[in-house]
Order: structure tokens, then C-alpha cells, then sequence
């Protein structure tokens, strides 16, 4: 612990004094809460001898009301915007290339799933008399708190483009992108177009990411 806490104030020591440390506790605190939402939801007992696996959700209606509670990951984009804005202004007087500062970003968001994921796959790959269904399950619970990485990557991976919207549009790139998060919806629900809904995955997350911009 006092380990921790040494690296903690060399690390607090070490912050810039213009940057605003509330954005790392909203950026830290959504992802505890998705992590934490997602172990949760998981449901697994015994019937018997036999594992038995559900959803809260599905099992128990009565806490998707509980959701309304949680809804993090809105302020986790809004962060990343913020952040990523200064950021990449920083990287650019300092001259490195947009790409050169995408693919630092990439990198430090990725190294850590990197030991989750060898561990899983590992432990799936040898363990041959595990219950099949019991291993799905246990590896559902761990890796699917990651859906939001995988989203988020592509939002860094198009951040020189879509700050450069900001730049020049404004809040008028974050109506356009809003207007296009809605019209997926008519078409979606108005038509029964379901595949369309997967392109609000890109609309919504980068639109709340722009409002990220205009917040800087």
C-alpha cells in the first residue's frame, strides 16, 4: 500500500499544474463503473450439480431501471474529447505528426488489455476440462466490459479528422452528427432496418466525443 500511495504522489507531483485532474476522475470512475455494472449483471448459480448462467437484466426486469442510475460512458467520451483535444494541440506544437500521436494514444490504451486477454485465451485454451458453458460464461463476465475500448479506439483512431471538424465547424459538427444519430433511429425503428442501428456505435460515441471538443 504505502508503495501505491509513494507512486501516486510522485505521479500527482508530476502532473502538469494546468491539467484538470476532475477529467482523469471521470475518465477512472466511468470505467470502474462499467467494469463493476457488467460483473454485476452476471448471473451464475448452481441447479444442482449444474452450473446455471443469466442475465440480471433479462432475469430481473426491475433493475434495468437501475441502469438510468449509471449511464457513465456518455461522460467517459465527453472526457476523452476534452483531453484528447489538449492533447493532440500539445503533440502538434511540439511537432510530432497526427499519426505519430494516434499511435502513442493506440498503444497506451491497449498495452493493458493486453495480459487480460493473453490470460483468458491462455486459460481457455488449456483448460480442456472445464465445463464449456462455464468457461463461455466466465469469459463473457471478463471481457465484455471491453466493448467500450474497442469503440473508443476507433474515436482516437479518427480524432485528427474529427478535431479538425471541430476547428472548423464547431457546434455545427456536433449537430450534424446528432442529426445523423437520429435519423439512423427513424430508419431503425420507423422502417425495421435493425442492421442500420450498429452505425450509431460510430454516430453517438464521436458526436459526445465533439461536445468533448467545444468543452475544451
Amino acid at each position: 500500500m504505502t508503495t501505491i500511495l509513494t507512486r501516486a504522489r510522485a505521479a500527482a507531483a508530476a502532473t502538469p499544474s494546468d491539467r484538470l485532474r476532475s477529467i482523469d476522475f471521470i475518465r477512472a470512475a466511468s470505467m470502474l463503473v462499467v467494469v463493476l455494472g457488467h460483473w454485476l449483471m452476471a448471473l451464475i448459480w448452481l441447479d444442482g450439480d449444474t452450473p446455471r448462467f443469466g442475465h440480471a437484466l433479462a432475469d430481473a426486469p426491475w433493475t434495468q431501471w437501475l441502469t438510468w442510475a449509471v449511464q457513465v460512458m456518455p461522460l467517459f467520451f465527453l472526457a476523452g474529447g476534452f483531453s484528447n483535444a489538449r492533447s493532440l494541440d500539445a503533440a502538434r506544437r511540439s511537432g510530432k505528426s497526427s499519426w505519430e500521436w494516434v499511435g502513442a494514444r493506440v498503444r497506451r490504451l491497449m498495452t493493458p488489455t493486453v495480459p487480460l486477454v493473453v490470460a483468458w485465451t491462455a486459460l481457455l485454451w488449456f483448460a480442456g476440462s472445464l465445463d464449456p458453458q462455464l468457461a463461455r460464461a466466465a469469459a463473457t463476465v471478463a471481457l465484455v466490459p471491453l466493448w467500450f475500448l474497442a469503440v473508443y479506439v476507433v474515436v482516437v483512431l479518427l480524432a485528427p479528422l474529427t478535431h479538425r471538424l471541430h476547428a472548423r465547424f464547431g457546434p455545427s459538427a456536433i449537430t450534424a452528427g446528432a442529426a445523423l444519430a437520429v435519423g439512423v433511429d427513424v430508419l431503425r425503428f420507423g422502417l425495421g432496418w435493425e442492421w442500420i442501428g450498429w452505425a450509431n456505435f460510430a454516430f453517438v460515441w464521436l458526436t459526445i466525443h465533439q461536445v468533448g471538443y467545444a468543452w475544451d
